[in-house]
């Protein structure tokens, strides 16, 4: 079963007064759907989206891993970057403001359609 939302369910999106990383939008657009035979949202579908539409590029950084930051367009909707401390050190990980998701929310549909145009 494909992943779907209802205008309804769009609707009452928990937006995040602070800014949450994809993976979390992703995990709130699941927990939306409240169907646990229907297809996942993953955040992939999202940054794939974002890339797509030129909010997010792909860089390769020092050490050859890949990386999907902002563009200047992507910093103007509220996509920003933050420096945190983990278990193997310091990680830079990509963040989305209530602006930002938004901007995702509102375009959902658009996100579902690129996932299963295959």
């Amino acid at each position: 079963m494909k992943f779907s939302l209802s205008a309804e369910q769009i609707a009452s999106f928990p937006y995040s007064s602070s800014p949450i990383p994809v993976s979390e939008i992703a995990r709130r657009f699941n927990e939306l759907s409240g169907n646990e035979e229907m297809k996942k949202l993953s955040h992939r579908d999202l940054t794939n989206w974002l890339l797509s539409i030129g909010m997010l590029a792909q860089y390769s950084s020092a050490d050859g891993k890949l990386s999907k930051l902002p563009t200047e367009t992507g910093n103007g909707i509220g996509i920003t970057t933050e420096t945190r401390a983990g278990k193997n050190g310091e990680y830079i990980v990509t963040v989305y403001n209530r602006e930002a998701q938004a901007f995702i929310v509102d375009n959902i549909d658009a996100v579902i359609d690129m996932k299963y145009k295959k």
